[in-house]
């Protein structure tokens, strides 16, 4: 549009420059050039606005890495669809305001009747044109960069969520084992002391009083244990939670996820540590009622 109007304004002021004076071409000459640089600038006005805004967003995404997943996912998607919006409506009103104003040029240029420095005139509208021409291509070029930086992130995004859910996944597996091993070996424990009270209920009938007593302190023990199970698959269940809401703020911070993973894994392989002693001290009370 703009260089169909340029054109047009060039040709307009060929064709009626031959009905007046050098004094009226220069005048209009100076009224019509700041007006092609006010255009230029609002071009390098907005390709800077365009920079800035891809900046603020990536700084934006750097420093709040540790805020929610969705919350991130869709601001970015808004903030994106509306920097893209915003573009096209300011390149609208651009054009807009370019067709206007070549649209007065080309009145001002309709009443100038040029026939001394035509050629000239013609020449640097030229030149004027060849450099709009480049100033568009460098602001096209660089919203193909901004479009290829967004793509970028897109993708890291996506990475980044498949290896945390691939770390999620395989977290809930070994909170499964450990739960299945757990309950299976609470199971046995259950079993072989019922076996062993059943074989010395009737020997050991005096003890068989302290014997459920240490039964009972067994069961205790073992809500313990299933307290600690829960507890354990709730708070890992509120990280991961965590962990997926802010997903979408850690483009640049894998290894810190994954720090955090490895915390997580670390605390469960010490809470299953300290359910061992429990374990054996289980089956030690156990071993000492089948002694008594």
């Amino acid at each position: 549009m703009i260089n169909t109007k340029i054109y047009g304004v060039v040709s307009n002021s060929l064709g009626c420059a031959k009905q007046a004076n050098v004094t009226e071409s220069e005048m209009a000459f100076e009224r019509f050039r700041p007006k092609i640089f006010k255009i230029i600038k609002a071009d390098l006005d907005l390709s800077i606005k365009l920079k800035t805004n891809k900046a603020e967003l990536k700084v934006e995404l750097k420093t709040n890495q540790a805020e929610l997943k969705a919350e991130l996912k869709a601001d970015l998607s808004n903030t994106l669809q509306a920097s893209e919006k915003r573009i096209l409506n300011q390149i609208a009103d651009i054009q807009s305001g370019v067709n206007q104003k070549l649209d007065v040029i080309d009145t001002e240029v309709q009443s100038i009747r040029v026939i001394i420095k035509v050629q000239s005139i013609r020449t640097h509208l030229y030149e004027q044109l060849t450099e709009l021409k480049t100033e568009q291509t460098i602001t096209h070029q660089r919203l193909d960069i901004i479009h290829n930086i967004q793509e970028a992130h897109t993708n890291q995004i996506t990475q980044l969520d498949e290896r945390i859910s691939n770390n999620t996944q395989d977290l809930t597996t070994r909170i499964q084992n450990l739960q299945q091993n757990m309950h299976t070996n609470i199971q046995n424990v259950q079993e072989n002391s019922k076996k062993m009270l059943d074989e010395l209920k009737e020997d050991l009938q005096p003890q068989l009083n302290h014997i459920h007593k240490q039964v009972e302190q067994a069961h205790h023990r073992i809500n313990q244990v299933e307290y600690l199970t829960k507890e354990t698959k709730e708070n890992f269940s509120q990280e991961t939670q965590d962990l997926q809401k802010s997903i979408e703020r850690i483009t640049e911070n894998e290894a810190q996820a994954r720090q955090q993973l490895r915390r997580e894994m670390e605390k469960l392989k010490k809470q299953e540590m300290n359910l061992i002693p429990i374990e054996n001290t289980l089956t030690g009370e156990t071993k000492e009622c089948g002694k008594k």
